[in-house]
């Protein structure tokens, strides 16, 4: 993915089906969670967000535009990533426990990369990380397949072992993206 000048981004093209932005417009934007975390993910993580955020940037020039931080990952593994918890070979009879840590800190990145290049008046960040990080019980874990189909033998027991497959990067229980859905309405809408 890179960004084009002649109005072949993603960004550009989803909102190229909208009337043009006005300030009562929000574009809100989150894009980054799944890059290796390699040297070279990190490599191609720089380089495509950084063209997002130009963008981004251009757009909040008369909409408010909003970069809702990466959220955190909690596999059960030393640092909390899914390369680490794959490494482990536990299969699907993991619960989402691991504690994320900042050894590759893209939402950092993010906010250097916006006040470098003086974006910050244009792109708001959200931040949800730091927020989320104690929520990890939170995830899709065992609650993949539908209520009504789903088998929640492991999950009753407490154990939080089922046949779906962990996810400790996705979020479903009630609470957290109703926070960050709260965070973001008292940021567009200040108390004066």
């Amino acid at each position: 993915m890179t960004s084009a000048a002649d109005d072949q981004h993603w960004l550009r093209r989803a909102l190229r089906d909208y009337n043009e932005t006005r300030a009562s417009d929000v574009v809100v934007v989150n894009f980054g969670a799944h890059y290796r975390s390699t040297p070279e993910g990190e490599e191609s993580f720089k380089r495509d967000v950084s063209s997002i955020l130009d963008d981004m940037a251009e757009i909040g020039e008369t909409a408010t535009v909003v970069w809702r931080e990466i959220a955190p990952t909690h596999f059960p593994a030393e640092n909390g990533t899914y390369e680490a918890f794959v490494e482990l070979d536990l299969g699907n009879t993991a619960c989402c426990t691991g504690t994320p840590v900042k050894f590759l800190d893209r939402n950092a990145w993010v906010e250097d990369y916006l006040r470098e290049n003086g974006l910050s008046d244009r792109v708001k960040l959200l931040r949800i990380y730091d927020m989320s990080v104690p929520r990890g019980a939170a995830h899709h874990t065992c609650h993949l397949a539908p209520p009504s189909t789903m088998d929640q033998t492991g999950a009753e027991s407490g154990n939080c072992h089922s046949s779906y497959a962990t996810d400790c990067r996705h979020w479903s229980e009630t609470g957290v993206v109703e926070e960050w859905n709260a965070l973001l309405l008292n940021q567009l809408c200040p108390m004066e």
